[in-house]
């Protein structure tokens, strides 16, 4: 189950914005937003840029939490 609060804290430990976070994972923000929409539907290669940004350990927090 994505988390968006998980993944929202993590942009605040960084200093980063969505707009950053978008930019990282090479889409616009209006896709972002519908990533969030679609609770959590990241492609593989997004959630591996977001791990090597944030460290993997956070992966199971955002994307896989119970």
């Amino acid at each position: 189950m994505f988390v968006r609060e998980e993944l929202r804290a993590e942009l605040a430990r960084h200093g980063m914005s969505e707009d950053d976070l978008a930019e990282l994972l090479g889409i616009s923000r209006n896709t972002l937003y519908a990533r969030y929409k679609a609770c959590g539907d990241f492609s593989r290669s997004e959630i591996e840029k977001i791990g090597r940004r944030f460290g993997f350990d956070c992966i199971m927090r955002i994307f896989f939490a119970e």
